[in-house]
């Protein structure tokens, strides 16, 4: 299960090829519980319009049940290392662990070119991820 903590109305878009369940739509200061099918693997990012994905912003990233039955997670800032109204962080629901990500981007705490060394690992299955606005 991922849990999104949003600070404004938010609608979260899976990225093409990694489908969420649903597109969903998060009230400001709202949070929300998606649960997420055994094994899953993809990323989603956020945007203000219900219709429209928009530019490619901050992602949040995660394999979950991956190597040792592990949650692997990130936060993306590989294609839009200015953007501050997507994802902030992704954890461990425990607050155990971790934080990827960071208040406000470019940051040194996510993912930002490729093969960057910033992939956290958990025996949790229940993430946190906040998101910005």
């Amino acid at each position: 299960m991922v849990v999104l903590l949003v600070r404004v109305t938010k609608v979260i878009f899976q990225t093409p090829g990694h489908a969420i369940p649903v597109t969903q739509l998060v009230p400001g200061k709202g949070t929300v519980a998606i649960p997420i099918p055994q094994g899953w693997e993809g990323a989603w990012q956020t945007s203000f319009s219900a219709t429209d994905c928009g530019p490619v912003g901050i992602r949040g990233e995660v394999k979950f049940n991956g190597f040792e039955d592990k949650t692997f997670y990130d936060v993306s800032a590989i294609d839009a290392q200015n953007d501050n109204l997507g994802v902030k962080f992704l954890y461990a629901q425990s607050g155990q662990g971790v934080k990827s990500g960071c208040e406000h981007f470019p940051c040194s705490g996510s993912y930002n070119k490729w093969d960057d060394v910033q992939t956290q690992v958990t025996e949790e299955k229940d993430l946190i991820c906040e998101i910005g606005g």
